[in-house]
């Protein structure tokens, strides 16, 4: 398994919006949370992650260039 941490995120973890490789939310750890929650409060199974996740700061940043200038992979 690839280290994921602040600034270490997969090789393959590509802009949802079509950009370039960047340090964008994983679904997978969002709906882990979303699972735990769920067991207090049922309701919550039913949010999905794309309708409360906001990645557009990551997005500006990746567009702009930022992220490329850190050096990161």
């Amino acid at each position: 398994m690839e280290r994921q941490g602040l600034f270490n995120y997969p090789s393959n973890a590509t802009s949802p919006h079509g950009g370039g490789k960047g340090p964008y939310p994983v679904n997978r750890g969002q709906n882990t949370l979303i699972d735990f929650t769920a067991r207090d409060n049922p309701k919550v199974k039913n949010i999905k992650v794309e309708e409360i996740r906001d990645d557009s700061i990551v997005k500006e940043l990746d567009e702009s260039g930022f992220v490329k200038s850190l050096g990161l992979k």
